[in-house]
C-alpha cells in the first residue's frame, strides 16, 4: 500500500505541474484574490466542486469495477479487504490519473479562487483517509438521520471494500441510493439497529436485486 500510494502521488504531482501550467497559460483560471467574485460564488463553487467529485467519483468507480477494467485499473485497491489510512492512495496507474484528471477538468468549467481548491482538497484529503481508517468516528445517529444520512460513514466504505458489489459512493450516499446499489444491511451496521432500513423504491430493495443479480 505504501509503494502504491507513492506512485500514486506521483502521478497527482505529474497532473499537478501539469495544472499550474495550464493556469499559467490562461486556460485555467485560479485567483489568489478569495472575494474576487463574492464570498456567495466563492462558498458556493468550493462546495459544488465538492459534490460534483462525488457525482465524477461515483460513476468512475461503478466503471471500474467492470470485470474488463477491474484487473487493470482497480484491483490493487481492493487487495485491502480491511482498509486502513494506507489504503486511502493505494491505486493501479489507471485509477491515481483518473482521479486526478478531476481536478484540472472542473477547473476548465469553472473559474475557482485558489483558497477555495485548498479546501477542496483538504476536504479530500482527510475524509478519504477516514473513509479508510478501519474504524467509525462518526456519530451513529448520523445514519437514520434525515440530513446527517445523506453524509458516507466509516462503515459505508468497509462495507465496499468487504463486498465489491455496492456502496460505490464517495462522500454521500445519494448516488448509492438513487441508484439503488446501497448495501441493504448498510443502515442497520452503521446505525446500531439491527431492524433498520431503507424505505422507498430507491432502498434496500433495489440494492438486494443488484446484490443479487
Amino acid at each position: 500500500e505504501f509503494r502504491a500510494s507513492i506512485v500514486s502521488v506521483s502521478v497527482y504531482s505529474v497532473v499537478g505541474f501539469i495544472t499550474y501550467f495550464a493556469v499559467q497559460a490562461g486556460f485555467i483560471e485560479v485567483y489568489g484574490d478569495a472575494g474576487k467574485r463574492g464570498w456567495g460564488y466563492f462558498w458556493a463553487v468550493t462546495l459544488l466542486m465538492i459534490v460534483v467529485q462525488d457525482t465524477y467519483f461515483y460513476w468512475m468507480h461503478r466503471l471500474l469495477h467492470m470485470p474488463a477494467l477491474m484487473k487493470y485499473s482497480h484491483y490493487y485497491h481492493h487487495k485491502s479487504i480491511n482498509p486502513s489510512p494506507w489504503t486511502s492512495y493505494s491505486f493501479d496507474t489507471i485509477e491515481a490519473a483518473g482521479h486526478a484528471l478531476f481536478v484540472p477538468l472542473y477547473l476548465l468549467f469553472v473559474p475557482m479562487p485558489g483558497f477555495g481548491v485548498f479546501i477542496f482538497m483538504g476536504h479530500m484529503m482527510v475524509r478519504n483517509a477516514i473513509a479508510h481508517s478501519g474504524y467509525e468516528i462518526y456519530p451513529r445517529w448520523w445514519a437514520k438521520n434525515p440530513v446527517m444520512g445523506w453524509i458516507n460513514l466509516v462503515t459505508h466504505h468497509d462495507m465496499h471494500h468487504s463486498n465489491g458489489q455496492t456502496n460505490f459512493g464517495l462522500w454521500f450516499t445519494w448516488w448509492d441510493r438513487w441508484m439503488g446499489t446501497e448495501h441493504p444491511e448498510y443502515l442497520a451496521r452503521a446505525s446500531g439497529d439491527p431492524i433498520a432500513r431503507r424505505g422507498g423504491a430507491f432502498g434496500p430493495k433495489a440494492a438486494l436485486q443488484i446484490h443479487q443479480r
